[in-house]
C-alpha cells in the first residue's frame, strides 16, 4: 500500500516479468523511503528495460516498436532519429549505464513530498561530466538561479537538510 492507500502493489521477491500495469505500479510506488526509494526502483526498472530491449528478439522489432512509441510519446525526434539511438543501445549497455540522483534536498508542502535541486552543484556536476570548465561566469549564473529558486519556495514549505549535509556532519 502507498501512504494514502491508493496504490496496491503485489510483487514477490526475485526476478519476474511485469506487464504494463504491474510495471507502472512498481515505478510509481512510494515506500517508507518516499521519493528516494521510488527513484531507486525507477533506475532498476530502466536497467531491466534496457536489458530486455537489446535482446535479439526485440532488436528485430525496434522500427515497429519505435513507430508505436512515437504515437504515444511527445518528442521532436523523428522515427529515424529514434532508430539511430536505439541502434546504439547495445554499445551503451556494453559500456555500462551510470545513473545518479540530482543533488538537492527533500521538501514537503502540505504532506506532499518534493525534491528541491541544488542548482549550483547540479550544474557543476554536469559541466564536469561533459568536460566543460565551470568558470566564474557559469558559477555566477548558477548562484543567481539558485537564489531565484530559493526565493520562489512557497511559504509553509518544510525544507529538510539534504542527505549530503547529514553525511558531512
Amino acid at each position: 500500500w502507498d501512504d494514502n492507500g491508493g496504490l496496491v502493489i503485489d510483487l514477490y521477491p526475485g526476478q519476474q516479468h511485469l506487464d504494463g500495469k504491474k510495471a507502472i505500479q512498481y515505478v510509481r510506488y512510494r515506500d517508507g523511503e518516499g521519493d528516494i526509494g521510488r527513484i531507486g526502483r525507477q533506475q532498476k526498472f530502466m536497467q531491466a528495460v534496457l536489458d530486455k530491449i537489446i535482446t535479439p528478439s526485440i532488436i528485430a522489432k525496434l522500427p515497429e516498436l519505435l513507430r508505436e512509441v512515437s504515437s504515444a510519446v511527445e518528442t521532436d525526434m523523428s522515427v529515424s532519429e529514434m532508430t539511430k539511438l536505439a541502434a546504439m543501445l547495445q554499445t551503451i549497455k556494453a559500456n555500462g549505464v551510470e545513473s545518479s540522483m540530482v543533488p538537492g534536498r527533500p521538501a514537503y508542502v502540505q504532506d506532499v513530498s518534493y525534491w528541491l535541486p541544488d542548482i549550483k552543484l547540479l550544474r557543476q556536476t554536469v559541466a564536469q561530466q561533459l568536460g566543460v570548465t565551470f568558470d566564474d561566469k557559469m558559477q555566477a549564473v548558477a548562484a543567481a538561479d539558485a537564489a531565484e529558486l530559493e526565493a520562489s519556495i512557497m511559504k509553509g514549505t518544510q525544507v529538510l537538510d539534504s542527505q549530503d549535509d547529514k553525511a558531512a556532519e
